[in-house]
C-alpha cells in the first residue's frame, strides 16, 4: 500500500510541477520576446505548449524525479543524446513560433 500512496503523491507532484512550471516558462519566454521586440505567431499556441512540455519533461526526468516520493530502481535520467535531441526540438519549435 505504501508504494501506491507514494506513486499517487508523485503523480500529484508532477501535476503541480506542470501547473507551476508551464506558466513560469511562458512568462520567461514572453520576457525574452519583449526584450527582442518579437511576438508569438497567432496560430502557434499549440507549438509553444508542446515545446514547453518537452522542456518540463526533460527537467523532470533529468533532475526532479530523484527528489520525489516515489523510489524505484527504474528511475534513470534520460540519455545524453535524447536530452540533446529534445532540447534541439523544443528550441526549433519555439523559434518556429516567433513572428
Amino acid at each position: 500500500m505504501k508504494g501506491i500512496s507514494s506513486m499517487v503523491a508523485e503523480w500529484l507532484r508532477i501535476l503541480l510541477i506542470l501547473i507551476i512550471g508551464l506558466p513560469l516558462l511562458h512568462s520567461a519566454e514572453l520576457l525574452l520576446l519583449s526584450l527582442f521586440g518579437a511576438k508569438w505567431n497567432e496560430g502557434s499556441v499549440s507549438t509553444v505548449i508542446f515545446a514547453n512540455l518537452l522542456i518540463v519533461f526533460m527537467l523532470y526526468r533529468n533532475k526532479l524525479q530523484f527528489g520525489g516520493w516515489y523510489r524505484s530502481h527504474r528511475n534513470r535520467p534520460l540519455p545524453g543524446r535524447v536530452t540533446w535531441l529534445l532540447s534541439v526540438v523544443s528550441v526549433v519549435l519555439l523559434l518556429a513560433a516567433v513572428e
